[in-house]
Formats: C-alpha cells, sequence, structure tokens
C-alpha cells in the first residue's frame, strides 16, 4: 500500500487537503450560487440549534464554512425534515 506522500508525489493535481474544504463565506457564496446571504446568515445565526456549528468555524473575524460537512448537513436535514 502507498503512502499519501508517495501518492502526492505521483500526482499532485489529484491530492487536496482537508484544508481545501474550508471556505471563507464570501467565497463559499460564490462557488455555491444556490445559497444566498440572506440565507447563510440565518443558518449562521442559529448554527447552534439548527445542527450547522460542526461546519462552521470563526478564526478571528472570518467566518469558514465547511463545504463538505455542509452538505453531509444537508443530507441529514434532508432526511430529519
Amino acid at each position: 500500500m502507498k503512502t499519501t506522500e508517495t501518492q502526492i508525489a505521483e500526482n499532485p493535481q489529484q491530492y487536496t487537503s482537508p484544508l481545501d474544504d474550508w471556505q471563507k463565506l464570501p467565497d463559499f457564496l460564490n462557488n455555491h450560487p444556490q445559497f444566498s446571504l440572506q440565507q447563510m446568515r440565518w443558518l449562521l445565526l442559529h448554527r447552534k440549534t439548527n445542527g450547522l456549528s460542526k461546519c462552521i468555524r470563526k478564526i478571528g473575524k472570518p467566518i469558514y464554512i465547511n463545504a463538505s460537512e455542509f452538505c453531509q448537513w444537508i443530507e441529514e436535514e434532508k432526511n430529519n425534515g
């Protein structure tokens, strides 16, 4: 079995870091235009009660959203709703 370093060396363009999933809110909205700023503000405001807090990190002033976790959260909400 190959190590991660070997895989990265052989195919650097295919490797994505877990950090690549974290996007600043404006970048997330640009990459996902199906969500409006108003929708995201409401979801962020209620993140402790709606379960979205697992997808959100605030580092200093910027808010970061984990796109993969957000997608999983949407699927969970679909199944719960």
